[in-house]
């Protein structure tokens, strides 16, 4: 099940990135001051697979990076796309919050996101 939330804000460019190593990997960070009140908001992930296996990947938000939390794990299958209902969107990110991503093997997947700035 899956619920629709909607924000009002600018746009924001998607912002791709491809995981070129097999460890965290900064997608996205709201790179306002940590003392500002500006928000982010990401709506939208998409995950493409450019091999011919499927590829697991975890996906994580910090607000301090020390401490990481788990948004969605799965596997995208070979040769394909997911642009996925993944719980937890719109993920709000407070100032200097960050989204990452970890793959499990190096250049075979691409990360894209989407969101809005509130406030």
């Amino acid at each position: 099940m899956s619920a629709f939330v909607p924000l009002s804000g600018i746009p924001n460019r998607p912002t791709s990135v491809r995981l070129t190593t097999a460890v965290r990997t900064d997608i996205f960070t709201n790179g306002h001051p940590a003392n500002g009140k500006q928000l982010e908001a990401i709506n939208s992930i998409a995950i493409a697979n450019e091999t011919a296996a499927a590829k697991k990947i975890s996906l994580e938000w910090t607000e301090d990076s020390i401490t990481f939390y788990l948004l969605w794990r799965g596997s995208i299958g070979a040769d394909s796309a997911l642009a996925t209902d993944i719980p937890g969107l719109p993920l709000i990110l407070k100032p200097s919050a960050k989204l990452t991503a970890t793959a499990e093997t190096a250049n075979c997947l691409t990360v894209t996101t989407s969101g809005l700035m509130l406030g």
